[in-house]
């Protein structure tokens, strides 16, 4: 599933880490948003595809991790949180317990490896937007841009996480639409010589 979410994200972000940047390579602006945008209806057509099979799953699936029983739909107590079933069922405990180690792990990596993905990204962005990177307005939009992303990144694990398909439908929309944003102003900086 979450490879599944990670192809659609690639695909819809894949069009601004491929392209060569440079001012003499690069098609015109209309050509690369229209390529964007094929991509995009390409990526959420796969996305609806795989929502319709996996509510076909739900279903089936939801009789079958009850022992064939039906839910009654009742949530347990404050926060939503499910009533753990007491035969054979399985137990809210569990599944939270397995998920929040998962998160706390994922969360230790990411501290781990932090300096190295930062001095990554800062070489990537040399390599794509040269000495562009240099200007104070520039060094603002990458600023801004970084925060949007990691935003949207986790309000998507967390969607993820949570199994809401049109929330992460959604996010994928707004990190396009951001990305599209942010190629814009970055190519409008460097027509100005980097000046606002």
């Amino acid at each position: 599933m979450r490879h599944f979410f990670a192809t659609a994200a690639f695909l819809a972000l894949s069009a601004f880490a491929l392209p060569d940047a440079r001012a003499g390579d690069a098609p015109p602006p209309n050509a690369k948003l229209d390529e964007m945008r094929k991509k995009l209806e390409e990526a959420r057509k796969l996305l609806l595809k795989k929502k319709q099979e996996m509510e076909g799953k739900a279903g089936a699936s939801s009789t079958a991790s009850t022992g064939g029983k039906t839910s009654t739909g009742g949530s347990g107590g404050a926060g939503g949180k499910p009533k753990a079933e007491p035969k054979g069922g399985t137990t809210a405990t569990t599944t939270t317990t397995t998920t929040t180690s998962k998160a706390a792990e994922t969360l230790a990596e990411l501290d781990r490896t932090r300096d190295e993905r930062r001095k990554a990204t800062v070489t990537r962005l040399r390599e794509r937007w040269g000495s562009l990177v240099d200007s104070e307005a520039a060094r603002q939009e990458l600023k801004t841009h970084a925060e949007r992303v990691a935003r949207l990144a986790r309000i998507r694990t967390l969607a993820e996480d949570k199994k809401k398909l049109s929330m992460i439908e959604a996010v994928d929309g707004l990190v396009t639409k951001e990305e599209l944003r942010h190629g814009t102003a970055m190519n409008a900086l460097r027509a100005s010589g980097g000046k606002p």
